[in-house]
């Protein structure tokens, strides 16, 4: 199988390789994203060696972990009084379905329920 330059920059930069090769080789990912006004899903987005792709994890684990730094980090900004008490974090886990294309899908990480596809660059706010 040939990688695309963003899937070897997610290969590359991956802490597990062979989970990251089997995602890449399954195209089933999973991220923490923010939903936005109009209901689009952003991973956010990474920079590797001078390529720029969607955040992706090869594991659920992963992007939970992302998740509950985030928590944590929102936490200690409340307990540092540098956000309102009421303040939380609205990113959630869902799985991605890439394949390596311009589209990139959302989906609940588990049902597998399709919440909404749409192009990566657009997701991403690039």
């Amino acid at each position: 199988m040939t990688l695309n330059p963003i899937q070897q920059a997610l290969l590359d930069s991956a802490t597990d390789k062979a989970a990251m090769q089997k995602a890449i080789e399954t195209g089933v990912f999973y991220a923490e994203v923010i939903e936005d006004i109009s209901g689009g899903m952003n991973p956010s987005s990474f920079e590797f060696n001078g390529i720029t792709g969607p955040c992706l994890m090869a594991t659920y684990d992963e992007a939970l972990a992302e998740y509950e730094e985030n928590v944590e980090e929102i936490d200690l900004q409340i307990a540092q009084g540098d956000r309102d008490d009421d303040d939380e974090w609205d990113g959630f886990v869902v799985k991605v379905l890439w394949d390596g294309g311009d589209d990139i899908t959302f989906a609940c990480p588990h049902t597998s329920e399709v919440m909404r596809t749409a192009n990566w660059k657009e997701s991403c706010g690039l």
